[in-house]
């Protein structure tokens, strides 16, 4: 009893990460929502999706590869790395840890919080709990600290600076194809996107990397223009 949208069914989108998540996603999916906490990492996982879906032989660009970002906007560098250093300090590590347990669907409460971080395994979201495993290990941080991280970012890379700053950043990854867009992730609500509409956004129009105009009508149409 409720009409037919005008883009037929919805915009299909999935956040997996690991190689079981991909495939699934560029088999099925118009957009990967992607968590990279590096862009070493962000390329990687871009060039994946689009070795995915030339193996399964869908039109190039058929499945886009949106990066997460978390940005702090400032009048300076400076103002802006106070802005992430203030968000980051309200962070308690065990809302961080049933965050990730949460995401992951594994059980955290039996670990010590102060040992050095093993292997976590998980039988929900691979890719996120493999990712907090990878950089625990290779910074030798304890549950306690990954918890802290977690719970800081969720994993998404923290752009500090002035809007141009920060557009000649996200411009950057975009030209270079290193994303095919990007989500933001607000550390505060609303004035992280209040911030990054007024100030970012002209910026990436300035570098022609935005749209002025909305030419289709549907999210589909506005992610194939």
């Amino acid at each position: 009893n409720i009409p037919r949208g005008p883009q037929g069914r919805p915009v299909i989108i999935q956040a997996g990460a690991s190689d079981r998540g991909r495939a699934f996603a560029v088999k099925w999916a118009e957009i990967i929502f992607n968590i990279s906490p590096t862009r070493e990492h962000m390329k990687r996982s871009t060039q994946g999706v689009r070795e995915e879906t030339e193996r399964l032989k869908r039109p190039a660009a058929s499945c886009k590869s949106l990066t997460a970002i978390m940005p702090f906007v400032g009048r300076s560098r400076e103002e802006a790395q106070e802005k992430r250093d203030i968000a980051n300090s309200l962070v308690d590590p065990m809302v961080g840890l049933s965050t990730l347990a949460a995401h992951s669907n594994v059980d955290l409460s039996t670990l010590d919080l102060d040992a050095p971080v093993e292997q976590l395994q998980s039988t929900g979201t691979q890719s996120l709990i493999a990712m907090a495993s990878r950089i625990a290990k290779d910074n030798s941080l304890s549950l306690r600290e990954i918890g802290r991280k977690y719970g800081e970012t969720v994993m998404v890379p923290q752009l500090c600076g002035t809007p141009k700053q920060i557009a000649d950043e996200m411009a950057d990854i975009f030209t270079s194809g290193d994303a095919d867009g990007f989500v933001v992730s607000p550390a505060f609500l609303p004035d992280s996107f209040a911030e990054f509409v007024d100030g970012v956004v002209p910026e990436l129009q300035r570098l022609g990397v935005f749209r002025e105009d909305y030419t289709a009508s549907t999210l589909r149409g506005h992610l194939q223009t």
